[in-house]
């Protein structure tokens, strides 16, 4: 029996024209559908009904639910796999990334079992989004796996949170990189990124099961919940860096 991988999408903020952002279209269909796509090329994710959840707030739960009543838009998502937080998230209010996965573990105990990959639809990640390579380099190493891309020259680092990587640990004799590992995690950078060596941490992330059980109790206490409210990213950054590296 491989090992337990389960999907949950954070959907609890509200965007333009009230609408979640994972509603919103882009190239013709709403932005939920390319994880959906995504997900027949990734078998530990599937089936669906089993594996997927999303989790939506009170001004977002009934958009969703018309989503996935229409079985061909939805490529029939199941309902049931819709999880409401209850708390209210009106429009303009900063999401809570751990606090919406902690509710997550609540409402659904399985999901603590083995590895969640975390994703907020606040943002567009693409097209094709890598699921299998991302869920196989995980449970192969039987770690934790962060996600993150290099920002365009010149913008503004204060708006992500960076990624340090451990060069020495990461760059092979040839100079290629070799399943890069995370130095330091830094929710509040500032200067510039050079376009080469920046690198933000995307709001994509794949937590072990070990880790996963800190969640909660770091969820609830007063920190990176708050100061980095709105900001999913900075949000998993500053639990990834106290409860993984920090420890």
């Amino acid at each position: 029996m491989g090992s337990q991988v389960k999907l949950v999408l954070l959907a609890t903020s509200v965007g333009e024209h009230g609408i979640s952002p994972g509603l919103h279209y882009f190239g013709g269909v709403p932005l939920i559908n390319y994880w959906v796509q995504s997900l027949r090329s990734c078998t530990r994710l599937l089936p669906v009904s089993d594996k997927v959840y999303v989790i939506t707030s009170p001004e977002t739960h009934g958009d969703y639910l018309a989503w996935a009543s229409d079985r061909v838009l939805s490529a029939g998502f199941p309902a049931q796999n819709l999880i409401c937080t209850g708390v209210s998230q009106p429009s303009g209010t900063p999401s809570n990334a751990l606090q919406d996965l902690s509710f997550a573990l609540s409402a659904e105990p399985s999901l603590a079992n083995g590895y969640v990959m975390v994703g907020s639809l606040d943002f567009f990640m693409g097209v094709d989004l890598p699921l299998r390579p991302l869920v196989e380099h995980s449970v192969v190493r039987g770690k934790d796996t962060v996600v993150f891309h290099t920002p365009p020259p010149g913008h503004d680092m204060a708006a992500h949170a960076e990624v340090l990587l451990d060069m020495q640990a990461t760059v092979s004799v040839t100079g290629a990189y070799v399943n890069p590992r995370i130095g330091a995690l830094d929710p509040s950078p500032s200067g510039q990124a050079d376009g080469t060596t920046s690198t933000a941490m995307a709001p994509l992330v794949i937590l072990h099961r070990d880790t996963l059980a800190l969640l909660p109790g770091y969820a609830a206490a007063e920190g990176a919940a708050t100061t980095y409210g709105g900001h999913p990213a900075k949000q998993l950054a500053a639990f990834v860096r106290d409860a993984v590296l920090g420890a």
